[in-house]
């Protein structure tokens, strides 16, 4: 796999260089008349390594040389770019040579596209001198933030303005998820609210949103989807809000509904997310400290007789978790008629129920049901094929304000009315699956490698999740059953005691028909 994603990366920086239309410029920022070590020939010293670097970026790289200390304008510059500024006092070197007060900089910036990486060179002791690093390693920080500025991966939309998950927010957001599927994608965040769907986008995240959805922003997503596009939806129908003040320690957190308006969107292509939470006795079980083990039905792991084997995204896998989760419904007869299909990716267990109403997320607050009513639920569904614009039979109201068309409806183009290529729209009822508690760093878990899988599905790359399952830091075997358990458990504690005494027995039987035969050898010799 890591392999497989090398060659990939090598091959999308070659095709991105060889694309460029402008150069990539590396300009060293050093002052002259700054009195550290390492400053001898530094421009030379750099300018070599820039050299080695052109060469194998096919000579895509400009360098440049300001020295801020005759520029008043690089000045400017290097502090926009953040290089930090040095500032001395009068002093004597040790060989006698006076220094006079001043201040001055040094460090490295690459730019290319108004995007811009900054490279460090400079070092510090552990008795705070300042001094300019070892340049060995520089090729290759060079590259590295280069890399960074062409953008090698594919990229991927990630939609914001209503209140999703923050791919920058490691303790809330979904910064792991960022972190994870950037070996392969970059991920670019989208203000539906100002933005159009770049043409250069395949696939779009909508994580977690909060807030509604204009009809304007509907249409941008639904064109996007009319086009061909490929869209990750991960919904929650209820967020848990913490209570403020002295209520925070009187009363438990407050399951609040969501409506985005994305609800009407889907239902209209034939998939319907549930108001309520699926809870299945086959779920998590915490370890607590003093009080034992704690249920959490709200989190169901999922076995493998509830991931579907028809598909790549969770043909592989052998277990997950899904947390949190509201319940999925499919028309598949308007599916049909559409000529679109539907993959049920994720279920439950068959000892599933559903949380309605007031909603509480208390792991000790939840009571199984009679064993009757106890039935599997999808949580997460894949549609594919062709489908019916939700803007079909009606045009999106956007209110533009200017003199000639303040107030009216307007629209620039005429809205797709059907899909002219097949569409994949992979639904699930949560957002918690992208959340540091589910995806580690390493992304390693299983659902670190199902969320990576379902991305690498929507951009077509269907040969890696059997390769990345490989490296599966979870992969137990196939679980055993109950009674099996049981059965196996009493061979072990009373077939083996019954098998000593049956071959006791056999060998006392065989020892008195062998003393009969002797003792009837010797009667008839008497």
């Amino acid at each position: 796999y890591r392999i497989t994603t090398l060659i990939k990366k090598m091959n999308g920086k070659i095709d991105s260089l060889l694309k460029l239309k402008n150069p990539i410029t590396i300009t060293l920022y050093a002052s002259s008349n700054l009195p550290i070590p390492g400053m001898q020939n530094l421009n030379e010293r750099v300018y070599a390594e820039v050299q080695k670097c052109n060469i194998r970026n096919y000579n895509k790289i400009q360098y440049r040389y300001i020295d801020p200390l005759q520029n008043p304008q690089g000045t400017t510059l290097a502090q926009m770019y953040g290089l930090p500024t040095l500032r001395w006092p009068r002093f004597t070197t040790m060989e006698g040579r006076t220094v006079e007060p001043g201040e001055g900089m040094v460090g490295i910036v690459v730019e290319y596209n108004n995007k811009f990486e900054t490279v460090q060179i400079l070092s510090r002791s552990i008795f705070g001198q300042y001094s300019v690093g070892d340049l060995t390693r520089l090729e290759d920080t060079l590259n590295v933030a280069i890399d960074n500025l062409i953008s090698i991966n594919p990229k991927v939309g990630y939609i914001v303005g209503h209140g999703e998950r923050d791919i920058n927010d490691e303790q809330n957001g979904a910064a792991q998820f960022r972190k994870m599927i950037g070996d392969m994608y970059d991920l670019v965040t989208i203000d539906i609210t100002k933005d159009e769907i770049p043409d250069d986008i395949a696939t779009i995240i909508i994580n977690g949103p909060r807030s509604m959805f204009s009809e304007y922003e509907l249409y941008k997503i639904d064109q996007f989807l009319m086009r061909g596009g490929s869209a990750v939806m991960l919904l929650d129908s209820y967020v848990e809000q913490q209570m403020q003040g002295m209520q925070m320690f009187q009363r438990p957190p407050q399951a609040l509904p969501v409506f985005t308006g994305l609800e009407g969107m889907l239902a209209h292509y034939g998939v319907k997310i549930g108001r309520d939470i699926v809870m299945d006795k086959q779920c998590f079980i915490a370890q607590q400290r003093g009080l034992g083990e704690l249920t959490i039905y709200f989190a169901p792991m999922i076995s493998e007789e509830g991931l579907s084997k028809d598909n790549e995204i969770t043909k592989y896998l052998k277990k997950i978790v899904f947390l949190k989760a509201s319940s999925i419904s499919v028309d598949e007869t308007l599916l049909k008629e559409n000529k679109a299909s539907v993959q049920y990716v994720v279920k439950s267990s068959p000892y599933s129920w559903l949380q309605q109403g007031n909603i509480n997320f208390l792991p000790w607050g939840a009571n199984p049901p009679q064993d009757s009513s106890l039935k599997q639920y999808n949580l997460a569904v894949l549609v594919q094929g062709n489908l019916q614009s939700y803007f079909a039979d009606k045009q999106p109201k956007i209110d533009v304000k200017t003199k000639e068309t303040k107030g009216k409806d307007y629209v620039q183009e005429e809205a797709l009315k059907q899909s002219v290529k097949p569409v994949k729209l992979f639904v699930a009822g949560t957002s918690e699956i992208t959340g540091r508690n589910i995806i580690d760093e390493e992304g390693k878990s299983p659902n670190a490698v199902f969320m990576h899988n379902v991305i690498d599905y929507m951009q077509g790359n269907y040969a890696m999740p059997q390769m990345r399952s490989k490296g599966l830091s979870f992969n137990p075997i196939k679980e055993t059953s109950d009674t099996a358990k049981s059965v196996i458990k009493g061979i072990n504690i009373a077939g083996l005691p019954l098998l000593v005494i049956l071959a006791g027995v056999l060998y006392m039987w065989r020892r008195t028909i062998r003393r009969r035969r002797i003792e009837e050898q010797f009667s008839s010799m008497r």
